[in-house]
C-alpha cells in the first residue's frame, strides 16, 4: 500500500518552535512534508500558491496574529478542506472557543518537550487520516 505524503505547513515568528516540530515530527511513523512561514503574512502569501493538508498556527504573532490569518484562510474556498490547528502557550478554553469559532479544526498548548509534542501530533495527524 502507497500512503500519501501528508504536507503540514507550520506558521510561527519564533523559529525555535520550527525545530521543536521538526523534531517531534521525525519521530512520527509518518510520511510528512513540511514547509515553514515565519509570520501570517508570509502564511497567506504562500497560500495563494500552496494548499497543505494542515497548518499549525501560533495564535501569536506581531503586526498579523493568527486569529487574523485564521479569518484569512477560511475566506478562501480553495483552503476549505485545510485542516487548522492552532496552538499557544496561552491556551485556555476561552481561547480555545474562539478559535474553533473562527474555523480551526482543534487547538492545543504549545508542547514543553519534544515527546509531547509528538504524541500531540501523532494523534492530530492520525485521525484525520481516518476520517
Amino acid at each position: 500500500m502507497v500512503t500519501m505524503k501528508q504536507h503540514i505547513l507550520i506558521v510561527d515568528d519564533d523559529r525555535d518552535e520550527l525545530v521543536i516540530y521538526l523534531e517531534a515530527l521525525q519521530r512520527l511513523p509518518l510520511n510528512i512534508k513540511c514547509t515553514y512561514a515565519e509570520s501570517a503574512e508570509h502564511a497567506l502569501q504562500m497560500l495563494d500558491h500552496l494548499v497543505p493538508d494542515f497548518i499549525f498556527l501560533d495564535v501569536n504573532m506581531p503586526k498579523v496574529d493568527g486569529l487574523e490569518c485564521l479569518k484569512r484562510i477560511r475566506e478562501q474556498e480553495k483552503l476549505s478542506k485545510v485542516q487548522v490547528i492552532m496552538f499557544s502557550n496561552g491556551m485556555n478554553d476561552t481561547l480555545q472557543e474562539k478559535v474553533i469559532k473562527l474555523g480551526a479544526d482543534g487547538c492545543h498548548q504549545k508542547a514543553c518537550d519534544i515527546r509531547t509534542l509528538s504524541e500531540k501530533l501523532i494523534e492530530i495527524l492520525q485521525l484525520s487520516t481516518a476520517h
